[in-house]
C-alpha cells in the first residue's frame, strides 16, 4: 500500500537559554485562519506550550504539553514525554517516548515509540542537533505498526542570550484514505460508498482526495444526534454544531450536490423547547437528503438514563413528528432537483410497480430508481434520465 510521509514542523521559537536544564512556558498566535481560506472557523487562535528538559546520570527526560484555545476556551491538549537512556560514552542513546492528547473535535490515539538517538553538540555547546529513528505503535489504529524519524536542533547567538531551536517529525502511517485509494485501484469495483463517518474525519485534504476518485459515491452519512450545542455537550459529543456545519460545507465544496444524511435524537434528557428549536433550525439549515429521527429511550447503565430532566413521551412524539416532517420535505426537494437529469443507476432487483415490470437500483447518491423494462439488468450500471418524480422510489 502506498505510504504517506507526513512532516510537521512543530516548534520554531526564540527563547532565553538558562543552561542544559531548561523549562519554559510559551504562548503562540495562530496566523493560519488569516493565511489559508481553507481553514475552519473553529481553528484555534492561541496555543500555549509548557516544556521541560532535565538531564541526569542515566540520560535525560523531556516533555511538552500544548493546549489550543478558541473563543470558547480550551479546544485540545496534546503532549509528548521522551526518555533518553545513556550510561555509556559515545553519541548514541536509547530512546523511549509516549504521545497522547484530548480534544473536543477529534480523538488522539495513544502512540508508543522506541528507538535510538544520535546526538551532536559542538565543543562550546553553541549549536547541535539530534536524529532519532523509532518504531511507532499507534493504539487502536487500523495500521498500528509504523515508523518515525525525529530531528531537533538549536543554535545559540547574541552571546548565548538567545537560541533558535525546533524539531520536525516525519512518520509513516497508513490511513483510511490510503485504504480507500487501494480499494479504488481494484478492477471490478465500480462504487465505493462510505458509511457512518465521524465529522472530525472530514478535512480539506480528505474531501479533495476523495473527490478525485471517480468510484467514490457523493453520499456521506455524518452522525449529528442534535443541532443544539448544549444538548451535544450533555451527550458528550466531541464537536459543536458549527464544526459539524463546516464539515458539511467542505464536502459540498469538493462534490457536486452530494447527498448528506444523518441521525437525530429528539427528547434527550434536559432538552428544553428552546434546545429542540435550535436543533430543528440547524437541521433545516444544513439541508440533509435524509434525516433518520429517533426518540430518546432509556438504556439501563448509561449516564443519560439517570440524568435529570427526562422528557415526557408525548413531547418526544410531537418533536419527532415535526422533525420527520422536516426531513420528508428536505428529501423531496433534494430528489426533485434531479428531475430532468441523467444519472447512473446500479440496478439490483426486479419489482412490480402498479402492475408494471421494473428493475430497481440506486444512484451514486443512493436514491432508489425504477426503470420499466423486461430485461434483467441486475448488477449493471445504466444511465437513466429521470423524467418525473414517479421514477424515484421512496
Amino acid at each position: 500500500m502506498k505510504q504517506i510521509i507526513s512532516a510537521l514542523f512543530l516548534c520554531m521559537l526564540l527563547s532565553a537559554v538558562p543552561g542544559l536544564q531548561a523549562q519554559n512556558i510559551q504562548l503562540h498566535y495562530d496566523f493560519g485562519r488569516s493565511l489559508y481560506d481553507k481553514d475552519l472557523q473553529g481553528r484555534p487562535l492561541l496555543t500555549s506550550t509548557v516544556e521541560k528538559f532535565h538531564p541526569d546520570t542515566w540520560g535525560s527526560t523531556y516533555f511538552f504539553v500544548d493546549m489550543d484555545y478558541t473563543s470558547e476556551g480550551v479546544a485540545a491538549a496534546y503532549w509528548e514525554i521522551a526518555r533518553e537512556v545513556k550510561f555509556w560514552k559515545g553519541p548514541f542513546s536509547a530512546h523511549l517516548e509516549y504521545n497522547g492528547g484530548l480534544s473536543k473535535g477529534m480523538s488522539y490515539k495513544n502512540a508508543y515509540l522506541a528507538g535510538a538517538t544520535y546526538t551532536f553538540n559542538n565543543a562550546s555547546f553553541s549549536k547541535g542537533f539530534t536524529l532519532t529513528a523509532m518504531y511507532k505503535y499507534i493504539q487502536k489504529h487500523s495500521s498500528p505498526n509504523n515508523f518515525q524519524l525525529t530531528g531537533t536542533w538549536y543554535v545559540n547567538f547574541c552571546r548565548n542570550l538567545l537560541t533558535f531551536s525546533g524539531f520536525a517529525d516525519w512518520w509513516r502511517e497508513e490511513t483510511m484514505l490510503d485504504l480507500i485509494k487501494e480499494v479504488h485501484k481494484v478492477e471490478g469495483i465500480e462504487r465505493i460508498r462510505l458509511g457512518s463517518l465521524e465529522p472530525g474525519i472530514i478535512t480539506e485534504e480528505f474531501a479533495k482526495e476523495l473527490s478525485e476518485m471517480p468510484k467514490v459515491c457523493p453520499h456521506f452519512h455524518l452522525s449529528l444526534q442534535s443541532g443544539c450545542d448544549a444538548t451535544l455537550k450533555r451527550m458528550n459529543r466531541k464537536y459543536t454544531s458549527g464544526e459539524y456545519y463546516d464539515r458539511c460545507q467542505i464536502l459540498r465544496k469538493y462534490f457536486d450536490h452530494p447527498a448528506l444524511t444523518t441521525d437525530v435524537i429528539v427528547g434527550f434528557p434536559g432538552e428544553t423547547e428552546e434546545e429542540f428549536e435550535a436543533s430543528y433550525a440547524f437541521v433545516d439549515r444544513v439541508d440533509f437528503y435524509e434525516t433518520h429521527i429517533f426518540k430518546y429511550s432509556k438504556r439501563e447503565g448509561t449516564k443519560a438514563a439517570v440524568m435529570d430532566g427526562q422528557i415526557d413521551e408525548k413531547i418526544k412524539g410531537e418533536r419527532s413528528a415535526r422533525m420527520i416532517a422536516l426531513g420528508e420535505r428536505k428529501k423531496k426537494a433534494y430528489e426533485d432537483s434531479f428531475i430532468g437529469k441523467e444519472v447512473e443507476v446500479l440496478f439490483e432487483e426486479r419489482a412490480q410497480i402498479e402492475g408494471k415490470a421494473v428493475m430497481t437500483g440506486h444512484t451514486k447518491e443512493y436514491m432508489k430508481i425504477a426503470l420499466e423494462t423486461e430485461k434483467n439488468i441486475s448488477n449493471c450500471i445504466v444511465k437513466v434520465r429521470i423524467e418525473n418524480h414517479s421514477q424515484i422510489i421512496r
